[in-house]
């Protein structure tokens, strides 16, 4: 799918609607379709990242994560690198998730705009391409990507 086929935006008319343009929208950008989970629960491949998606529909919105790092010691220095992304970097937002330093960034989806998806997760990929390997070293933790 070019992005001269792309929508320019769709109302989802409920939870499942929300979920094929989703789907609809990862195939054409991709070719290939995302690994589904369960309701409203995606997931994508990427060389640097397994990127995850979830649909909610009170209110319609996409939320898309990636892990970073893991094998990450939850003490002071995994929370200041969290607080201190957190004040730097808004859209994102990072947590730390068992062992895993994870970012976040949520895509509103009424109406659901398909680039504002690709973005959304063209922009985790980065990130985990970008910042992974310096806090996994900062943190003693693994880059997500080593055998992603």
């Amino acid at each position: 799918m070019t992005d001269e086929e792309l929508p320019v935006s769709l109302e989802p008319v409920d939870a499942e609607h929300l979920d094929e343009m989703v789907v609809d929208t990862i195939t054409g950008a991709w070719s290939l379709p995302p690994a589904t989970h369960g309701q409203g629960v995606f997931s994508m491949r990427f060389p640097t990242v397994v990127v995850l998606m979830t649909t909610g529909f009170d209110p319609p919105v996409v939320t898309v994560a990636g892990p970073l790092a893991t094998g990450v010691p939850v003490d002071a220095t995994a929370l200041g690198a969290v607080n201190e992304l957190n004040k730097a970097m808004a859209p994102f937002t990072f947590v730390l998730q068992d062992d895993s330093f994870v970012v976040t960034t949520h895509v509103p989806a009424m109406p659901f705009v398909p680039e504002h998806l690709l973005s959304a997760i063209s922009a985790i990929t980065d990130l985990s391409r970008e910042l992974g390997p310096e806090i996994a070293a900062g943190l003693g933790a693994n880059a997500a990507g080593e055998g992603a």
